[in-house]
């Protein structure tokens, strides 16, 4: 059953994924509602200005400011590769002769005979937004960007690290492959690194390990589905991942877990498999149900609504508010406020 991400951890082998793909902006969208893309095509571009680098030449002339200009080489609007000279000072009888070099390629924006400096403007570069999913454009926003939508097994984790990846779903540690495992520890990510593997998706993993993504030179993208901690991934998101071994799978590491709530996920689009399919109702918090908490105590812990008291109660923290006591998967039961456990099935 696909679940809503506003109520849930979406685990679901057959759905339909919508991504937003934005600039940051203002630019150029470059598709057109219901056309058809692949991940690595390009939706939507901006041209960003170079960045602005004063070049203090009167000093390196050894000159009043006011007296650059009549020892520039070149005028402002002319493009200057990096080590052209700017200007040139042949001292006295070529005695004490001085060069000012541009330290970077761009254009002479401005020649102040106040600073007694030249400003150059960097080349300006493309920032790109790609689909990132193979599918059809199911709207577009001009000037900003477009959003795709596909048929896709998608499982959402607790926690993630990183941006946007994509490889082949595999249970070996292979470069440029997502690395899928029960659980991970230090051990595997420093031997993902290594190996130049593009993403680990895992169940849960030690918190003090996640410091080895940032110790390494080759960046991982890192999901946990379930939390931190030695927890085995749940055996129906494991099925789910595995029975599409060898595909392509698009990661996403990015977590906000404060308002607008932003989920890491893995998505596998099922390629060749017809239209998108319709949305159905998410499901609601009910007794029986099982449910994740998402928040500590008890972060990344399963398990099934036993109550759903209708009246507040004043939890540990002593914040009074609805709450649900969860029978958690080996044994016990905790008392969870409801904004804290989220829908897992």
């Amino acid at each position: 059953m696909a679940m809503n991400a506003s109520s849930g951890l979406i685990v679901s082998p057959d759905r339909s994924v919508v991504r937003r793909r934005r600039l940051p902006v203002s630019g150029e969208v470059l598709v057109t509602e219901g056309a058809t893309v692949r991940a690595e095509d390009i939706v939507a571009r901006a041209m960003l200005e170079g960045p602005l680098l004063p070049v203090p030449v009167a000093g390196l002339l050894g000159c009043e400011p006011a007296g650059v200009a009549r020892l520039l080489t070149v005028t402002e609007g002319m493009a200057v590769r990096e080590g052209d000279v700017l200007g040139r000072s042949l001292g006295i009888w070529r005695f004490g002769a001085r060069e000012a070099r541009a330290p970077m390629a761009g254009t002479v924006e401005r020649v102040s005979p106040t600073t007694g400096q030249i400003t150059l403007r960097g080349a300006s570069r493309a920032l790109e937004v790609r689909a990132h999913l193979p599918g059809v454009v199911s709207a577009v926003s001009p000037g900003e960007g477009a959003d795709i939508i596909c048929r896709a097994a998608q499982v959402q984790g607790v926690f993630g690290i990183g941006g946007e990846t994509r490889g082949i779903l595999s249970t070996e540690a292979l470069p440029g492959a997502v690395w899928l495992l029960r659980t991970a520890d230090g051990d595997d990510l420093r031997r993902a690194a290594d190996a130049g593997v593009a993403a680990v998706v895992a169940g849960g993993i030690g918190y003090a390990d996640l410091g080895v993504v940032h110790s390494r030179r080759s960046p991982v993208v890192v999901v946990l589905t379930e939390g931190f901690g030695d927890q085995p991934m749940a055996d129906r998101t494991w099925n789910i991942l595995r029975v599409h071994l060898g595909r392509a799978a698009a990661v996403d590491g990015t977590t906000q877990i404060r308002a607008g709530v932003v989920r890491p996920d893995v998505v596998i689009p099922r390629s060749g498999e017809g239209r998108p399919l319709p949305s159905g109702p998410p499901p609601e918090l009910r007794l029986g149900i099982r449910v994740r908490i998402v928040r500590e105590p008890g972060l990344g812990r399963c398990g099934r609504v036993l109550q759903l008291p209708p009246l507040p109660r004043t939890v540990d923290s002593g914040v009074v508010t609805r709450v649900v006591l969860v029978a958690l998967d080996g044994g016990g039961v905790q008392t969870v406020p409801r904004a804290n456990v989220e829908v897992e099935s």
